[in-house]
């Protein structure tokens, strides 16, 4: 687990240190790296079993959803379908990035750092 926790920090790190030098597809792809890696930290230390290597992004996503649920059980349907659409909002910028035939604008990066921002407060490792 520590290893994946290293990989969390090091892509946060290196997403901000991208955008400040205008490199908004990288930095986009590392935002929502940073911020997958730290689900499976979140996974590991909550529900004691392994994260699914079967379609990873999918169903790592959802299960992290489901103990984030469980864990929280105060928190409203609104503010789950909330960080359920910042983390898809994520992923979609950065299919953007890494394959489509498209740059990352400002606006993009701007976006994507505020919703990893939100997301990296909300999931407590």
């Amino acid at each position: 687990m520590q290893k994946i926790n290293d990989k969390y920090l090091e892509n946060k790190n290196a997403a901000y240190e991208l955008k400040l030098k205008e490199r908004y597809n990288a930095s986009v792809s590392r935002f929502y790296y940073s911020i997958y890696q730290k689900m499976m930290v979140y996974i590991l230390r909550n529900n004691k079993k392994t994260f699914s290597n079967d379609d990873p992004h999918v169903k790592n996503r959802e299960l992290f959803l489901n103990i984030f649920i469980q864990n929280n059980p105060n928190k409203t349907k609104k503010e789950i379908n909330d960080i359920r659409n910042q983390i898809n909002d994520l992923k979609k910028l950065r299919i953007k990035a890494d394959y489509l035939d498209e740059g990352i604008s400002k606006n993009d990066a701007d976006y994507a750092e505020l919703t990893y921002n939100d997301l990296d407060k909300i999931i407590y490792i």
